[in-house]
């Protein structure tokens, strides 16, 4: 049986290691994309890659693997081993700036660990900040240095649950183009001003389950914002406006009453959007019936400039709401119409509906009808 020449050679032992005649940086280039614990690995392949994992310019780190199904006297000693982990990466690391550092914690770690951590990134230049906390994880780090970090264009945090911050007086984040906040609970209102007034080039924006119990009212003007986001966020008492003219993408997943509304009360630019409303009561309608009304009158802009809406019959009765001498107003981008799951149809609002929207394409009704 003949074998090819490339064959031979390896069999033989005359091929040459191509990949490791690369030079440095482009190694580390490449060991960046894979996850950090994975780049270490390659350390073992001969002494021409012993350190290369230390040229990456991404670092993230994940407890996630190291736990499965240990007991806890295992599982104590598999935190430790991930805790000496992380410390014997970031002494070796060699360059800066770092494009993206990544922390995902399932487990409990001293906040002096995780300080230390992020202040090896932040003080790295760190582009790109991610962090996730499980809800079994009971310390969180100082995030002052989070929103003074200059060098930062985009912050994802993750929090667990109800885990409050409070936004520093020196909040400056004058390259951030894309924040995301997850289970954050801010401790003043104050703090949600300093931080949308912080980020001067903010293009994508995400909310999701935060929540805010103090009283003001703020408007947000910016036309750099492109991408919003907000997913079941509740401001019970204070109202936040985002004036954001050149917005493209909006996406909007809440209970009614809210507070924290896109507006186009200055804009008259066109706007993609899906919007999804849900009412979890019947009694939601009546609760805090100012902040109702604040987030219908907002939110019905919204509704009549989208080209994609997601409604469940709750959310058509709550958003198109209409006065006996009302007429349904206009919907001339509306392309396409997704009526959510719902035990009941209201079929004079949803024809309605259908009969004002010109460009219609698409109308889809899930199941349960």
């Amino acid at each position: 049986m003949k074998l090819g020449k490339h064959v031979n050679d390896a069999i033989s032992g005359n091929c040459s290691d191509r990949i490791s005649r690369l030079p440095d940086d482009l190694l580390g280039h490449i060991l960046s994309f894979l996850p950090t614990r994975c780049a270490v690995r390659t350390s073992i392949l001969s002494t021409r890659w012993r350190y290369l994992f230390t040229l990456t310019t991404c670092l993230s780190f994940n407890d996630a693997p190291c736990f499965g199904r240990l007991d806890r006297s295992d599982r104590i000693e598999a935190t430790r081993r991930f805790k000496e982990f992380v410390e014997k990466v970031l002494e070796l690391h060699r360059i800066s700036p770092i494009c993206k550092f990544s922390l995902v914690c399932q487990d409990t770690y001293d906040a002096s660990d995780l300080n230390r951590w992020f202040s090896n990134a932040l003080q790295k230049g760190v582009q790109e900040l991610h962090y996730e906390l499980s809800d079994q994880c009971d310390c969180a780090p100082d995030y002052d240095g989070f929103f003074t970090c200059e060098s930062l264009t985009s912050l994802k945090m993750i929090g667990r649950w109800h885990y409050g911050i409070e936004i520093p007086l020196s909040a400056r984040l004058p390259k951030l183009k894309v924040l995301r906040l997850d289970r954050i609970l801010f401790l003043d209102f104050n703090s949600v001003e300093r931080l949308f007034s912080s980020c001067p080039l903010l293009e994508e924006l995400t909310l999701k389950t935060c929540e805010c119990d103090f009283d003001g009212h703020f408007i947000h003007r910016t036309r750099m914002l492109k991408v919003l986001t907000i997913e079941q966020c509740r401001f019970l008492m204070g109202t936040v406006e985002i004036d954001a003219p050149n917005l493209a993408y909006l996406t909007y997943t809440s209970n009614v009453g809210v507070n924290i509304v896109p507006s186009w009360k200055y804009s008259s630019s066109f706007v993609s959007a899906e919007l999804r409303f849900f009412c979890s009561t019947y009694d939601d309608f009546d609760t805090n019936k100012n902040s109702v009304k604040y987030d219908r009158e907002h939110l019905k802009a919204a509704a009549y400039k989208a080209t994609k809406l997601y409604f469940d019959m709750d959310s058509v009765q709550f958003i198109l709401k209409l006065d006996e001498d009302d007429q349904m107003p206009d919907f001339p981008n509306l392309s396409t119409l997704h009526i959510g799951n719902c035990p009941y149809v209201v079929w004079e609002y949803v024809t309605s509906l259908i009969d004002k929207s010109p460009q219609l394409e698409t109308v889809i009704f899930e199941s349960g009808f």
